[in-house]
């Protein structure tokens, strides 16, 4: 057995341990021994600090990696497409959208708890998720790959320019989506974080179930018929996880941008081959990049940034090289 092929898993493993200690220790920019070792030894001051604040985030930081790397191998294989990622759907903005026109039009929305918000962002995601299923079929009932990313990016853009306006022009819808769109984990609690854990461990036993279904897809069509694969039932059913996924991402409070896409093709480089050791360094390499992002929008400067910033540096950075790498 060759041991070398282990060596970026386990780099990965090693970048994934540090960088949750960091995000546990870390006060006031600087590494605090003192926290840690309160924590620890049970101080009641650090740990509540740890489980009103730094464990939610843990919590949702892991869950979101696993996410987003689902939705991003789902979405390559029902489009054919190694360069499709979740975020051109537009999934955010329109979940985002539906907030934003039900506050301004519905007073009784006003009154909703942060939990019930989550609820109506996930709710729209799939209704919006079944409409681009709809208009995306082929005449064989599979998924157009190419009209799917088509509709997903015209959509987004007009959900964007609707958002753009509102937040220009309503400052109370501006202030409640700008906590929305910033990807930060404050906002959720150790409960609420919980629950959207275990609804994204079930989601990754469905996907495991099914990748079976997705190895014979990524065979293509004609060789998925002739294995007796019913094609319209498989991509409904992917469609469905994948959209499960990205929901429950956005519930967490972030888009992502290019994050799976980066850390799917930096992994497969080394593990191609081997879908187990490529999901599982995957998620890894998901997960380091989105706590460090959200370690560096917490400490690294003065106020607290928005993390979808870092996100979208790493991820835009990531999607650069691997399109210049297939040019």
């Amino acid at each position: 057995m060759n041991k070398k092929k282990y060596i970026p898993i386990i780099i990965l493993i090693f970048l994934f341990i540090i960088s949750c200690i960091l995000r546990i220790s870390i006060k006031d920019g600087e590494f605090s021994i003192k926290l840690l070792n309160g924590i620890i030894h049970g101080k009641k001051s650090s740990l509540f600090i740890f489980y009103s604040l730094r464990l939610p985030t843990l919590i949702a930081s892991i869950s979101c990696s696993f996410l987003i790397v689902i939705a991003t191998y789902i979405l390559q294989t029902i489009s054919r497409n190694d360069l499709a990622d979740p975020s051109a759907l537009g999934y955010n903005n329109a979940a985002l959208t539906v907030l934003a026109v039900l506050f301004l039009y519905i007073p009784a929305a006003q009154k909703l708890s942060f939990f019930q918000i989550l609820i109506i962002s996930g709710v729209s995601i799939f209704i919006f998720a079944l409409i681009m299923y709809h208009f995306s079929q082929t005449t064989s009932n599979t998924v157009d790959g190419n009209v799917l990313l088509l509709i997903g990016i015209g959509l987004n853009t007009f959900f964007q320019m609707i958002l753009s306006y509102i937040k220009t022009y309503s400052g109370d819808i501006g202030e409640m989506l700008l906590v929305l769109m910033q990807g930060n984990f404050d906002h959720l609690k150790l409960n609420t974080a919980l629950i959207l854990f275990l609804i994204s461990v079930a989601i990754l036993i469905i996907f495991i179930s099914r990748i079976t279904t997705i190895r014979i897809l990524q065979l293509g069509d004609l060789t998925a018929n002739s294995l007796g694969l019913n094609l319209k039932k498989a991509s409904f059913l992917l469609f469905f996880i994948m959209s499960a996924a990205i929901a429950i991402a956005v519930m967490f409070g972030g888009t992502f941008p290019f994050i799976g896409f980066t850390a799917i093709h930096t992994m497969r480089y080394f593990y191609g081959l081997n879908f187990k050791l490529h999901f599982i360094s995957s998620v890894l390499c998901a997960a380091v990049i989105i706590i460090f992002s959200d370690l560096t929008a917490h400490q690294l400067f003065g106020t607290i940034l928005p993390t979808n910033i870092f996100l979208g540096l790493f991820g835009g950075i990531g999607f650069l090289i691997i399109l210049f790498r297939h040019l």
